[in-house]
């Protein structure tokens, strides 16, 4: 009697074990955050034009109004379209922040590490629930490691997410670094859903050179369900 006792004892100890595993192993697949409404809308940044426009591989510019150079009709258009979805000048300025542990979060990127940032501040937040939150980060920034002429200027805006009051990760929306004989461009549109879409392009002198377009998923990459 003892001994069938012992069995099914065992036996009821292998099945609870198995149970506990699969609850951990669903645990383990589930995403970091679920958000409290049924939809959940992103604050919309930059141009929907972004998605549309076609832009070729590269057309010409007259940036100092130079009489002797002739610009065809054609590259007018496409820097006109192209002035047009560049939309960091009309960003409205924000609420300055002083968040330490955000600072040394957007250090950690190898662009803004080694530079000096002018100016930091919130344009805007999107809520996911009691601890999950987004913000919009506006930053100024400057370089001078020696390497070039004069300083580098850097524009940018991202979005970041918060967990529990601390900056986890971010998306790039937008950046605009000013070198002192070309521009690079990474210029984003964020939709309700979240799909982000970048066009880069480079700036000279004497054209502009269209690099590509990508789309990103904010849901995915913050692991939003």
């Amino acid at each position: 009697m003892k001994k069938y006792i012992n069995i099914v004892f065992v036996f009821v100890i292998i099945i609870s074990c198995k149970k506990l595993s699969k609850q951990s192993d669903s645990q383990n697949t589930k995403p970091i955050i679920t958000e409290n409404k049924k939809f959940m809308e992103f604050k919309e940044f930059g141009n929907v034009e972004i998605t549309k426009e076609i832009f070729p591989v590269s057309w010409l510019i007259n940036t100092y109004d130079n009489e002797n150079i002739v610009i065809s009709k054609k590259d007018k258009e496409y820097q006109k379209k192209f002035e047009q979805i560049d939309y960091f000048k009309n960003l409205k300025e924000g609420i300055k922040t002083n968040d330490g542990k955000l600072l040394l979060f957007i250090k950690k990127d190898s662009l803004l590490n080694l530079s000096k940032i002018d100016s930091l501040n919130i344009i805007d937040s999107t809520i996911i629930n009691e601890q999950n939150k987004i913000y919009y980060l506006k930053i100024i920034a400057n370089r001078d490691d020696g390497k070039t002429e004069y300083p580098i200027d850097i524009y940018r805006l991202d979005m970041v997410l918060y967990n529990k009051g601390i900056p986890q990760k971010n998306i790039n929306l937008y950046t605009e670094i000013d070198f002192p004989y070309l521009t690079k461009q990474n210029i984003c549109y964020l939709d309700k859903y979240g799909q982000v879409t970048c066009s880069e392009f480079i700036i000279e002198e004497a054209k502009v050179t269209f690099k590509g377009r990508k789309n990103q998923d904010a849901k995915k990459i913050f692991n939003i369900n």
